[in-house]
């Protein structure tokens, strides 16, 4: 029996698993903006639509993950 956890596809399922499809999103935008600062250096500004879209997806995940924490909280302290 082979393990697919060490594979391409299993490594895109844990990923998936932690992340959701916008974790996936902000890693390649972080990938890419990291990419264009090793390639360019410091003196070359990030495009503003990378560092926007980067801004707007962990706003969105952190929220989300706010939102979600928040409802667990109350439904310990309200079992009913």
């Amino acid at each position: 029996m082979t393990d697919d956890s060490t594979g391409p596809m299993g490594f895109l399922s844990r990923l998936l698993a932690i992340g959701g499809v916008a974790g996936v999103i902000a890693i390649m935008i972080t990938a890419a903006i990291l990419y264009r600062y090793i390639e360019n250096g410091p003196a070359e500004q990030i495009p503003e639509v990378l560092s926007h879209a980067l801004t707007t997806i962990l706003g969105f995940y952190f929220g989300s993950s706010a939102v979600a924490a928040g409802r667990a909280a109350e439904r310990d302290r309200n079992p009913n």
